[in-house]
């Protein structure tokens, strides 16, 4: 049986710089704390452009690290363990992403779907109160002529 030796992501991501690779630096990993049903339009455009920054940030890195790997100086080892550490974090950021714009979606989908019922609500009720003040309009039929002025049409 294969002894595997792990090391702890925070302990890879702690390790001084020069250790990894020369000028590697790891991105901030960025937090969705937020429900995606409680961000609006601007609020889901900001947290998608995060994560743009993030996946250019954590492929210069992961760049960076290929040079020490390929190079097989000191410290590649370390630096394959957190080029790979790093494709996890950001497999788990996307990941947490993917949830957030699921629940974005599905909010805006029901704030729409209620936005067009109290359109049809507020329509229906304009149309009612439009029929409901033309029914108050008297007709010429609902005019009543006096003899006189029957004998004024006959003339």
């Amino acid at each position: 049986m294969r002894n595997f030796c792990v090391i702890p992501a925070a302990l890879i991501m702690a390790m001084p710089i020069s250790a990894l690779a020369d000028d590697c630096a790891a991105p901030p990993r960025p937090v969705f704390e937020i429900a995606g049903e409680d961000l609006d339009v601007a609020g889901f455009t900001a947290l998608t452009e995060m994560l743009i920054e993030f996946d250019e940030q954590s492929i210069a890195y992961r760049n960076c690290l290929d040079v020490a790997i390929e190079a097989r100086e000191e410290g590649w080892v370390d630096a394959l363990g957190a080029y790979n550490q790093a494709s996890a974090t950001q497999t788990e950021v996307y990941e947490r992403y993917v949830e957030v714009s699921d629940e974005f979606l599905a909010a805006t989908e029901k704030r729409a779907a209620e936005a067009a019922e109290d359109q049809r609500v507020t329509s229906e009720e304009m149309a009612e109160a439009h029929l409901e003040a033309l029914s108050e309009e008297p007709s010429a039929s609902d005019v009543d002529m006096s003899d006189s002025d029957a004998d004024d049409l006959d003339e």
